[in-house]
């Protein structure tokens, strides 16, 4: 298996209307979750090459490290409204002193 000799590997096959895309990696190595934002990140740039081709590559990267950080932002509101919801759940009970 061609991923067993490499720790990350991309594969990329085009099709007529289509770019289909394969990401190997190994498991000790990366999480699904980085992964996952890998080929989010991906994505993005694709569709904005796809978009703009006159782009410079340094907008390509403020492009990936802007998405970076409003995915952060994004995933630190959603546990500040997951710590909310479990605190709302805590039973309170009067403590006597």
């Amino acid at each position: 298996h061609p991923a067993s000799h490499f720790d990350l590997l991309l594969l990329l096959a085009e099709s007529e209307r289509h770019l289909h895309v394969a990401l190997h990696y190994k498991t000790d190595l990366f999480d699904e979750d980085t992964i996952t934002r890998m080929l989010e990140n991906f994505e993005q740039l694709l569709r904005h090459i796809v978009a703009r081709p006159d782009s410079r590559l340094s907008e390509l990267t403020e492009l990936i490290m802007e998405a970076d950080v409003q995915r952060r932002l994004s995933q630190q509101r959603e546990r500040k409204e997951l710590n909310i919801v479990e605190l709302k759940k805590v039973k309170r009970c009067e403590v006597v002193t």
